[in-house]
């Protein structure tokens, strides 16, 4: 849940509240034993974004990486959001 708000924070243009939010579901989705990668490379993804709005490019571009590999590697057929994450890569 933490994830979709941070998403609805980044698109009304609260940066810092949405970088909190997605920090810290970020953080439980990487710490939980049964890892959900859907999930993980979504809000990856997401958190990238917002650092992107947020001209720390370099951590925004860690991020995309981050979630363009799991994506590739968990998720091959999703390939709407991977093309998402390579758009905002490039």
């Amino acid at each position: 849940a933490q994830s979709y708000l941070g998403a609805v924070y980044r698109e009304l243009g609260d940066y810092i509240k949405a970088k909190d939010l997605l920090t810290h579901a970020l953080l439980y989705y990487q710490q939980n034993e049964r890892k959900n990668y859907k999930y993980l490379a979504w809000t990856s993804a997401q958190l990238g974004n917002v650092y992107r709005s947020l001209g720390e490019y370099v951590k925004a571009k860690f991020l995309l990486s981050q979630s363009r590999d799991l994506y590739k590697k968990y998720l091959p057929n999703n390939i709407v959001d991977l093309a998402w994450v390579n758009a905002r890569l490039a």
